[in-house]
């Protein structure tokens, strides 16, 4: 009996302080992965970073594309953003499913979060880059963006590659979290195709290896 009741409490505790769990995906299309998890998925993609694309492209668009425009013409830009992000959130429930090398992180058998990674050319030369780092906004203020982030680094290190991810600038609760984390800001020396990607971001490595 006392045997069982220690059982039940080392369960209880570890369940405590370790909520959450890993399930990496070599993509969303995956057989196994169950189809609440996919809505749940895109829904907490959606959920983070919805926000900071309106947000930044329409900063973009009034800045870089067109400055000095009239207040009519910003107006139809802010309609033009928003049925953007209306119909990426659409094609998003079928194009996700081609994320490549995807970390769900559930807590209580419910997605609340996740990121990939991948080599990037883009603009490193040839660094492990971690993406779509995510915590749904109900569950954020309890340190799973550092275990998310921990977690990414051990699992996406390969050999000396560094490991890197972008940032927005004005973010500098993620900003101080890779910082005592061991990354640091670097300078983007290859400008990438799509000239909106680093708009009002920082990039980021943490340096492995030698």
């Amino acid at each position: 009996m006392l045997i069982a009741v220690l059982v039940v409490l080392a369960i209880y505790f570890f369940w405590v302080r370790n909520p959450l769990i890993f399930v990496t995906y070599q993509d969303l299309g995956a057989k196994e992965l169950e189809e609440t998890d996919y809505i749940r998925a895109v829904n907490a993609h959606s959920e983070c970073f919805d926000p900071d694309k309106r947000k930044y492209l329409n900063q973009y668009l009034r800045e870089i594309k067109y400055p000095q425009t009239s207040e009519p013409f910003s107006q139809m830009l802010k309609e033009r953003v928003e049925r953007y992000i209306e119909k990426s959130r659409i094609e998003k429930l079928k194009t996700f499913r081609n994320t490549e090398s995807v970390t769900l992180v559930k807590k209580n058998e419910t997605v609340i979060g996740l990121y990939n990674c991948h080599i990037d050319n883009e603009v490193t030369n040839g660094s492990v880059m971690i993406f779509n780092v995510c915590v749904v906004q109900k569950e954020r203020g309890q340190g799973f963006g550092k275990q998310i982030i921990k977690h990414a680094i051990e699992r996406c290190s390969q050999n000396d590659k560094d490991l890197t991810l972008t940032v927005y600038r004005e973010n500098r609760t993620a900003i101080d979290l890779y910082t005592n984390l061991g990354f640091q800001i670097v300078p983007v020396t290859k400008q990438p195709e799509d000239e909106f990607f680093m708009f009002q971001k920082h990039l980021m490595k943490l340096q492995q290896g030698g």
